[in-house]
């Protein structure tokens, strides 16, 4: 099992590169919520990003992470 602590800096992290993708290297997290729909018991762990809305000074961007047993991918938290 994953602690919730390293998902939520592993989805940081996807958020910040995404967002980066349309503003640049200079970006910074102002928020973001966490919605944990299992446990995170697999494999491994898998996050998918994208922007969702882009501004000149502002990106919406979400994460769905995802675990993986025995090949299975199931959705364990939404950013």
């Amino acid at each position: 099992m994953v602690q919730v602590g390293v998902i939520g800096y592993v989805a940081d992290n996807a958020l910040t590169f995404v967002g980066g993708s349309v503003l640049g290297p200079n970006v910074l997290t102002i928020e973001y919520k966490i919605n944990y729909v299992r446990p995170a018991i697999g494999g491994k762990i898998i996050a998918r990003k994208t922007v969702i809305s882009s501004g000149k000074r502002q990106a919406v961007c979400r994460c769905d992470v995802f675990v993986v047993k025995d090949g299975d991918e199931k959705v364990y938290a939404t950013f």
